[in-house]
């Protein structure tokens, strides 16, 4: 059985939750920092998604804090315990605020970090550096990272390869397979098997890299909630 605490990352890993618009990708992320926020939490919100408005999902009841608010600042290492929704100007990738919130995110270390979108800063060939070092850096400093997006194949090459799992949901178009299939695993070419409607999906880990199973929501609603495990060729 694959409970959430399982897909929920470690202090030094890097979750890719990876699907379709409506596939349930920002549901799946909301519930895993339910389980356990780091005092701090970042939400790169790029949309902006109205999922992350400030207590339209947070439950108070189970977290240790208060519910998110948004980002008063860059000072990181004057933030006090809490979820923060950062948003960055149209176009995301281009906003000057990046640069400086990410290299001071590096620094501090020790909290977590989430990409609603990852595409958003990612144009063509180019990944914002200060981006790209936070994958490659940020798990000496202790970020962890949990990055959303809906098409790996606009990524550059090796934006994958400091990833330590993955959440994969249903993926219409052959060439995102593709590419997950090249850099994680070759049985990503397929779809979940089961109840699309349910937002089953495979999970990945590069711990266990041959190892490919597939999570049934039915029975993993909730906190701390299990799915099934099979496995994929």
């Amino acid at each position: 059985m694959v409970a959430l605490r399982d897909i929920l990352p470690g202090p030094k890993e890097r979750l890719a939750v990876i699907g379709t618009s409506g596939s349930g990708k920002t549901t799946l992320i909301q519930r895993l920092l339910d389980i356990d926020p780091d005092p701090i939490t970042i939400i790169v919100d790029s949309k902006p998604d109205e999922a992350w408005e400030p207590r339209q999902w947070w439950d108070t009841r189970k977290s240790k804090h208060n519910r998110p608010v948004l980002l008063p600042h860059l000072r990181i290492r004057m933030l006090r315990p809490g979820v923060y929704v950062y948003r960055p100007d149209e176009p995301p990738y281009a906003d000057p605020r990046n640069q400086v919130l990410f290299s001071r995110i590096l620094r501090r270390g020790k909290l977590t970090l989430v990409f609603d979108e990852l595409n958003d800063f990612a144009n063509g060939s180019y990944v914002l550096p200060s981006v790209n070092k936070l994958f490659r850096q940020g798990r000496s400093k202790q970020v962890r990272i949990i990055a959303g997006f809906q098409r790996p194949s606009g990524l550059p090459i090796g934006a994958l390869s400091e990833i330590t799992a993955a959440v994969v949901f249903s993926l219409r178009r052959i060439e995102d397979r593709q590419r997950l299939a090249k850099d994680l695993h070759p049985g990503l070419i397929s779809k979940p098997p089961g109840n699309t409607a349910g937002h089953d999906f495979f999970f990945w880990t590069a711990q266990d890299d041959e190892r490919l199973r597939i999570v049934r929501q039915g029975g993993a609603r909730g906190q701390g909630g299990q799915g099934e495990q099979g496995e994929q060729a």
